[in-house]
């Protein structure tokens, strides 16, 4: 007696839905797994303690004129603390001011700007960077320091260090660090000639306030941060109206001969708002008609405007998380008999390194631009979800790439030996 072999018969409708069932089924767990892991955008990295990137000075040591010496830690930090006493005592905080209002202040009740400074150099910051009080607190501790016969020398004293650890014990919120106090400021204030005859003015660069501090970026709500990266919400360029009002105050008060050599330093989006603020200062003009012209412009890793960096990181972030997904389910799938797939590397989400002639150029009125950037960042601003930054050349500057720093490379350039080596440089040149 043969045993009959009966064929189940499935129907065919039957075997394309259960295909589709796996199929919806295996794109709803990729799919949970992606946005569930998803962090919100540009939340302010926790458990990351604010790094002041103390900076480590070039070893080559300043000769210190007869009657200078070097200055201790304590009288350093005696003198940011008397600066920054007699800040707060001339320019009391008020609640609610805006941080141009409170720069505003400041420099109209600045003492220590020089009567006839040879150079005036007007910074720009890099986005989160602009603390109202640091560069003039800085100067002002120098200047303290210099009337007892004592000079910053060594690579453990920093004044920019004291400064920002002494502001973060009086004010309400953490102080913004700014990679130009730590770097060409410092830099120039440690030099016996450059500090007695130049002053630095501080300005801020982002058009929309709540990208001034890092910390603020957890507050953005969903809609203000689609009307942000589409371009509906109006732009503000406050701080380059403050850069405008103070160089025409100074053109006011030179005569023509005797006008300081005019100087830009510029650091990460702060570059695009010194080309901004050197076009519109074009419009000026001095007591005898001359309009200003610029003698340098030095930036380090320069990039566009803020939002638009925020809005390719936000692109680049994505990406980076589709592929990280894509490469998990290509790893499941490899678990299937007859499938051999291999994850394929994903480097990290960064802004792009390339010519961006659009933004980033050479103004028609400065007769010498430098700039330097790094191709090595995967910190960038240290927000969540990572991010790196890296500059982009200047269309007509001199460019040069620093490659020696680590994945904080978009800060650290500011400190390099070679960007602030030059800057002193090309400062005395100017001078002669």
């Amino acid at each position: 007696m043969q045993a009959q072999i009966v064929a189940l018969k499935i129907p065919k409708s039957l075997k394309k839905s259960v295909f589709i069932s796996c199929l919806s089924l295996i794109l709803a767990l990729f799919l949970l797994a992606f946005f569930s892991s998803l962090e919100p955008p540009y939340q302010s990295a926790k458990n990351v303690e604010p790094d002041t990137f103390k900076p480590v000075q070039s070893t080559q040591r300043t000769f210190l004129p007869a009657g200078l010496r070097q200055a201790r830690a304590t009288e350093i930090q005696a003198a940011i603390k008397s600066a920054l006493s007699d800040s707060y005592r001339r320019v009391p905080s008020q609640p609610n001011e805006s941080r141009h209002d409170l720069s505003r202040r400041l420099y109209a009740s600045a003492h220590l700007i020089l009567k006839h400074p040879k150079i005036v150099i007007m910074a720009f910051e890099g986005t989160g960077s602009f603390e109202p009080r640091m560069a003039l607190v800085m100067q002002d501790a120098a200047h303290r320091l210099r009337q007892q016969g004592l000079m910053v020398q060594g690579q453990e004293l920093s004044l920019q260090y004291s400064a920002f650890k002494s502001l973060a014990q009086v004010s309400v919120s953490e102080p913004n660090w700014s990679a130009l106090a730590t770097g060409p400021l410092e830099a120039l204030l440690r030099d016996p000639e450059l500090q007695t005859q130049t002053i630095w003015l501080s300005f801020p660069s982002e058009e929309f306030e709540w990208l001034s501090r890092l910390t603020r970026f957890e507050q953005v709500s969903l809609p203000q941060l689609a009307g942000f990266l589409t371009g509906q919400t109006a732009r503000a360029t406050a701080g380059i109206d403050r850069a405008l009002e103070s160089l025409k105050t100074l053109l006011s008060q030179f005569p023509e001969p005797s006008l300081p050599q005019l100087v830009v330093v510029s650091h990460s989006s702060g570059t695009r708002a010194a080309i901004k603020f050197i076009e519109r200062a074009h419009q000026l003009k001095g007591k005898h008609g001359k309009r200003p012209e610029f003698s340098l412009v030095i930036s380090s890793d320069p990039v566009c405007e803020a939002d638009q960096v925020m809005g390719e990181a936000f692109s680049e972030i994505l990406n980076y998380q589709l592929k990280m997904r894509f490469n998990r389910l290509q790893g499941w799938l490899d678990l299937l008999p007859f499938v051999a797939l291999k994850p394929k590397p994903v480097p990290l989400p960064v802004v792009q390194h390339r010519l961006q002639p659009n933004c980033l150029y050479v103004p028609d009125q400065v007769k010498r631009f430098i700039s330097f950037y790094q191709q090595k960042d995967t910190l960038g601003l240290r927000l969540a979800p990572q991010f790196g930054i890296h500059g982009s050349p200047v269309a007509g500057a001199m460019n040069q790439e620093i490659k020696q720093v680590g994945p904080a490379g978009h800060g650290e350039i500011a400190f390099h030996p070679t960007v602030t080596t030059r800057f002193t440089q090309e400062l005395k040149a100017l001078l002669r």
